[in-house]
């Protein structure tokens, strides 16, 4: 029934979210596929080497730092993919709005969606919850479950070598075709909580790049933030006068917003790029 593919670095966690796995997915036929990742490839190619060596029709791709709280899941899991309509992803946090410049997904608060227990940095937990499934276009990594027949005609970029993006790029990617879902059935405590970096915003620039359209609920204020938010990441990760040129004009939409909002976007724009880092 279910594939679970984890890349592992880490042997405690690895230890551990198996222990978790065991004692909680009840009754559904499971295996297991671990590939070894300390830096070896990126995590793109690691999800696609376990998901070709895979034998069941589903796919689940974790983070080895989490521990699953239901019981029964697996069934739980397994049973959304005929319930839903026309399902792609199915995550346990994600978006419902993909501005057109390149930010964080959770960065729009009425459209984020999450149920997870979040340990924070500070060994705090934040408790997220939901009572019925969103649709989202962009889904988190730390829980990536889909068919193995779509994961064949849309599988991870191998062209990505890093360990940031995948799950923007793929959730993208399937979106095209599927509706992709947070559920909210199955709960999991993640144990640790992502960095951003200036290797992480080259990526989604990247992969936002390739993905420049206007969103179906597209919201004049929900990108008049984002642009806001993204001058001050490339402040933040010291890009050079020439480079925050050079990547807002690759984003920049005028004929999307009206006078007064294009001359918002080009003061905020003239204020940052002469912002010293």
């Amino acid at each position: 029934m279910l594939s679970i593919i984890i890349s592992s670095y880490q042997e405690d966690y690895y230890k551990n979210v198996c222990n978790s796995i065991s004692q909680t997915i009840g009754n559904t036929a499971y295996e297991i596929i671990k590939i070894e990742n300390p830096g070896l490839m990126g995590v793109c190619e690691a999800y696609n080497k376990g998901a070709a060596q895979s034998k069941h029709d589903y796919l689940l791709f974790i983070h080895e730092d989490i521990l699953f709280q239901t019981d029964n899941w697996g069934e739980k899991l397994i049973s959304h993919f005929s319930k839903l309509e026309n399902p792609g992803i199915l995550a346990v946090a994600g978006t419902s709005y993909k501005s057109i410049v390149p930010v964080g997904w959770w960065s729009f608060l009425e459209h984020r969606f999450l149920h997870l227990d979040q340990i924070t940095k500070e060994k705090e937990t934040h408790s997220h919850r939901l009572e019925n499934p969103k649709k989202v276009i962009i889904t988190d990594g730390v829980f990536l479950a889909m068919t193995k027949e779509k994961w064949a005609v849309t599988k991870f970029n191998d062209n990505n070598k890093d360990f940031h993006g995948y799950d923007v790029e793929i959730s993208l990617d399937f979106s095209k075709n599927s509706q992709n879902y947070v559920i909210p059935d199955i709960l999991i405590t993640h144990l640790s909580s992502g960095t951003i970096t200036r290797q992480w915003l080259d990526r989604i620039i990247n992969i936002y790049s390739k993905h420049i359209f206007k969103p179906s609920n597209f919201s004049h204020s929900n990108e008049l933030s984002s642009y806001e938010i993204f001058f001050r990441y490339l402040n933040r990760f010291k890009y050079s006068k020439s480079e925050k040129i050079a990547v807002f004009f690759k984003f920049y939409r005028p004929l999307l917003f009206s006078l007064r909002e294009n001359y918002k976007i080009l003061h905020m724009f003239f204020y940052y790029i002469n912002t010293k880092n």
